[in-house]
């Protein structure tokens, strides 16, 4: 929060600011809040797939900055449905499925978020 044009400015992750007059502030993210403080996403969308390229499972890390119904969903380079990850109301905040892709071809997939109007695509790779 800069207190002096009194805005905030949303972290996406971890790193470092180095401040107008020296120093640096470290930055450690977490989606489990502060003390009593729940942590909300600022926006919506795919943060992470993890690991990426994967041989197995891989997980999905999605956000919501508004509660809604949502879709998950990962696809093929032929734009053939390869599984189903969520598919029904979720609250705000930060979430994470898991693609069991051991049985998958190796190649590229899309991951495909979706809820209220809205859609995110990112792709992860199938290794052998």
């Amino acid at each position: 929060v800069d207190r002096r044009l009194g805005q905030a400015s949303p972290v996406t992750g971890p790193g470092r600011l180095t401040m107008a007059r020296g120093g640096e502030l470290e930055v450690v993210y977490t989606a489990r809040g502060l003390g009593d403080l729940d942590l909300k996403p600022l926006e919506f969308g795919l943060t992470r797939i993890s690991p990426n390229p994967f041989r197995g499972r891989t997980s999905v890390s999605y956000q919501l900055d508004r509660p809604g119904r949502v879709s998950l969903k990962v696809y093929n380079s032929l734009g053939q449905l390869a599984a189903v990850l969520v598919e029904g109301h979720r609250e705000a905040g930060f979430h994470a499925a898991v693609w069991d892709g051991a049985r998958a071809a190796a190649g590229v997939y899309l991951v495909r978020l979706e809820s209220e109007g809205r859609s995110r695509v990112t792709k992860t790779v199938k290794l052998r």
